[in-house]
């Protein structure tokens, strides 16, 4: 078993030691600290949960259809956002523009 402690303890005292290159931390083999650092990313972005705790909402149609365009919806029609903790029923009053990179 690892230790997530363990784990984060030996990522602190190599980040603070200088030292580069592969180390084996508790796993029997090396493991990039990018590539563990990709996969708890992976994990967190998976759960919709985590997305709602760090402060984002997840916009509905009133009949539980997800809302990925403000096109969507018309005008005054009312939909729902899902946040970390309840929902908040909302109604489009307009579209405002967003600056696309």
């Amino acid at each position: 078993f690892l230790y997530a402690y363990d784990v984060a303890e030996a990522f602190i005292c190599l980040l603070f030691s200088g030292q580069s290159g592969v180390f084996n931390v508790c796993s029997g083999k090396p493991v990039q600290i990018s590539d563990v650092v990709y996969k708890i990313a992976k994990l967190l972005d998976s759960n919709p949960k985590s997305i709602l705790d760090r402060g984002y909402a997840i916009a509905t149609t009133e009949s539980g259809q997800i809302i990925h365009s403000p096109d969507e919806l018309k005008m005054g029609e009312m939909f729902n956002l899902q946040l970390a903790k309840g929902i908040l029923a909302a109604r489009k009053e307009k579209n405002t523009k967003t600056n696309k990179k």
